[in-house]
């Protein structure tokens, strides 16, 4: 029994030597093993095996000697596990750089920065987020002296639009409404005559500074 066992080790050795991944995989089998090595019984050895890898199978009996219906493991790795992910060499750093470094905005498409620190998006003004949105600021915009009627407010916001620059605001019926140019992708402005929103389009479109793909610029802030 000696030299069978021993012969097995030598096998699982070789094996496990041979990438660090398999060792990783069979350390723990074979410590959780020899650590239940005393409950001699084959069944409840293989049931031990069974239970530290998570496999089970839909009657819900541990065993290893079902493989039939077997579930995905539950386990998942905690504080302390092995890492899975590649490590990168110094070489592939190098030639790669730091992720980082090598961003895209989602504004202006420029590389290097994000949209939090995008200088184009700050010069159109300021960019109201979910932690800025506030409608007491959106109304410090100023007050335009412009006659307009209720025709003249667009119930939604132009389909390729990714931005507005909210410039004035101006009054339609003792209502505010906010007067606004259409920012493009790429953040340039669209060639056409400003549209007029009023609180709630502005607020539904915007998801009140949650939205990843529309934003509010208060032009002037």
């Amino acid at each position: 029994m000696h030299n069978t066992l021993f012969d097995k080790g030598k096998q699982l050795a070789t094996i496990a030597s041979r990438s660090k991944e398999t060792y990783h995989k069979l350390l723990p089998v074979l410590n959780y093993m020899i650590a239940n090595i005393q409950n001699v019984g084959e069944e409840e050895l293989k049931g031990a095996a069974a239970s530290y890898l998570d496999l089970t199978v839909a009657d819900g009996k541990n065993t290893i000697n079902n493989p039939q219906g077997i579930l995905p493991s539950t386990r998942k790795w905690g504080e302390g596990g092995n890492c899975t992910k590649r490590k990168r060499s110094g070489v592939e750093t190098v030639v790669t750089g730091n992720k980082r470094h090598n961003s895209t905005c989602d504004l202006c498409k420029g590389i290097g920065h994000n949209k939090a620190n995008c200088a184009a998006a700050k010069q159109i003004g300021k960019r109201l987020t979910k932690t800025t949105w506030n409608w007491k600021l959106i109304q410090t915009v100023l007050v335009l002296d412009e006659t307009k009627s209720p025709a003249d407010v667009d119930p939604c916001v132009a389909k390729d639009a990714i931005g507005i620059q909210v410039v004035g605001k101006v009054s339609v019926l003792n209502k505010e409404v906010y007067k606004a140019n259409i920012i493009l992708r790429g953040l340039s402005t669209k060639d056409c005559q400003p549209m007029y929103f009023d609180h709630d389009t502005v607020a539904r479109w915007a998801s009140e500074g949650q939205s990843s793909s529309h934003y509010v610029f208060l032009h002037g802030n």
